[in-house]
């Protein structure tokens, strides 16, 4: 399953106070674009591997959102994701989050979770604070 992962622009942003999680409260006004990174996944038994990344692995949201959406549902199947990244890191466009949240509505139909949309948004809001705005 191949699946496009779009990047955002952020027309307003303002940082309100501090959360207990660390991460701020927003006011934000956000549109998609159309410039995208593409992600495959490809189902396997149990293991979940991360192919083709140009930045550490262990910092990146697309494999976290995998190993937190598999001990959420505690299932037992794994996956193998390629990610084709076009979106630049680090610049406001929102590649990580959206990555992340393409990560957990394409695993949520290929591993059959049947989670809703509202309950993937607060799996994505423990990812980044706007992950659920590309849920």
């Amino acid at each position: 399953m191949k699946i496009k992962s779009p990047a955002k622009l952020n027309l307003h942003l303002e940082v309100l106070k501090k959360r207990k999680d660390g991460f701020h409260e927003l006011r934000t006004a956000f549109q998609l674009i159309d410039f995208n990174d593409e992600i495959e996944f490809k189902l396997t038994n149990n293991e979940i591997s991360l192919m083709e990344t140009p930045f550490p692995i262990k910092e990146n949201l697309v494999l976290k959102a995998a190993y937190l959406l598999k001990k959420i549902t505690r299932t037992s199947k794994g996956v193998t994701i390629s990610l084709n990244k076009r979106i630049p890191m680090e610049k406001g466009l929102g590649g990580g989050s959206s990555n992340a949240a393409t990560t957990l509505v394409a695993l949520n139909k290929l591993w059959r979770t049947q989670l809703k949309q509202k309950k993937l948004m607060e799996i994505g809001l423990e990812l980044g604070s706007d992950v659920p705005f590309f849920i």
